[in-house]
């Protein structure tokens, strides 16, 4: 919620999703990245039951993918096309890469801030 300040928006969501203790120690501990991401995109299909088998996932997966992004833009000089860095890093071809760069700058850097699959594959 956009209104909130940082701390409230992290009660609500530890109150909205019912996470335990173990789950909002997780959430507290998120890098800043990885915490707005994780706020922004924890969505479950079936919240009826104990989503925090979930959240430890799926918080576990964003901390893990961001850590591994900071790790490796450490390791190199600073990329100057920011497109390209991210091609490269999720190894990118053909027409993968080809329809990346037509979009449009925004829709490029929606897809650059959104990406986030499921497991840490990069095929």
């Amino acid at each position: 919620r956009r209104g909130l300040g940082p701390t409230a928006r992290i009660d609500d969501f530890i109150h909205r999703w019912a996470l335990h203790d173990e789950s909002q120690a997780l959430l507290r501990s998120l890098q800043p990245s990885a915490l707005q991401m994780v706020l922004r995109k924890f969505s479950p299909r079936d919240a009826t039951r104990d989503v925090n088998p979930l959240f430890v996932k799926f918080a576990s997966s964003v901390e893990h993918a961001h850590s591994e992004s900071h790790r490796k833009a450490e390791s190199r000089p600073p990329a100057t096309d920011p497109l390209q860095e991210f091609i490269d890093h999720w190894g990118l071809q053909g027409e993968a890469a080809d329809i990346l760069r037509s979009l449009d700058p925004s829709q490029q850097q929606q897809v650059l801030e959104g990406f986030l699959p499921e497991n840490d594959d990069v095929d």
